[in-house]
């Protein structure tokens, strides 16, 4: 398994440069962010060469899962709207009225063009993989744990927005990993939750969700709210998804 997982990520970054590279040389599609499905080529290429694997992606919409949908949809929104409010009447550094309450069609769709292309990667391979192995909590660990490097162009704006957003992706990736727990890792969950992720933080103004102070506010808060649901979900999190 491990040297699965090493192969897949040196496939991941391998896949993100040159996506990257190939984007930033021609302007390719420049509403989109293509290094975004680094993650999901790598992925769908182990597939390919390891089929004795016997993974596969489940991508269903299905009625006995409305109940995850909407988690997946109210949690990345709720949880940011407690940051986003922490963070105005703490530092008084952002108003109600500079939030933009309705993304735009360029924005609805960009997000979610570049959810898909990651998390058929983190959530349709590496955490499937890692779960046969290891219970829910470890899994969610490990992927949160390379998921965050994956991030590497975020840690230009300081160690402070580091942290916080370290601490954003370890809380992303356990709620994600509890709500999924019980449908095989469907990716419309994963995927819904990681659009709603970014359309949560589109409402903040650029500066200010390139602030070390917001960045914090998010990583605290989701750290502090996948303690509590780790707390109070022990077993659902010792056992294999």
């Amino acid at each position: 398994m491990i040297l699965r997982i090493a192969l897949y990520y040196l496939l991941t970054f391998f896949f993100t440069m040159v996506l990257g590279g190939i984007q930033q040389e021609t302007g390719l599609l420049p509403q989109l962010i293509l290094p975004q499905w680094g993650p999901g080529i790598a992925a769908i290429l182990m597939l390919l060469f390891f089929r004795k694997d016997k993974l596969s992606y489940k991508f269903e919409f299905k009625r006995g899962q409305i109940k995850e949908y909407i988690l997946s949809i109210l949690y990345p929104f709720g949880i940011t709207a407690i940051a986003t409010t922490a963070l105005i009447f703490v530092t008084r550094q952002l108003s109600f009225s500079q939030l933009s309450i309705i993304p735009s069609i360029a924005v609805l769709g960009s997000t979610l063009f570049g959810s898909i292309g990651e998390e058929i990667g983190w959530r349709g391979y590496l955490q499937p993989t890692l779960n046969k192995k290891m219970n829910l909590f470890w899994s969610s660990i490990v992927t949160a744990s390379l998921w965050a490097p994956w991030h590497i162009g975020n840690f230009q704006y300081g160690t402070a927005f580091a942290i916080g957003f370290i601490m954003a992706i370890f809380g992303y990736t356990f709620f994600i990993s509890y709500i999924s727990k019980g449908t095989k890792f469907n990716l419309v969950i994963p995927v819904l939750f990681h659009w709603s992720i970014n359309l949560a933080n589109s409402v903040v103004p650029t500066n200010t969700l390139l602030s070390s102070e917001f960045m914090l506010s998010l990583g605290i808060v989701w750290a502090v709210a996948a303690l509590i649901l780790i707390l109070n979900q022990r077993k659902a999190f010792e056992k294999k998804a």
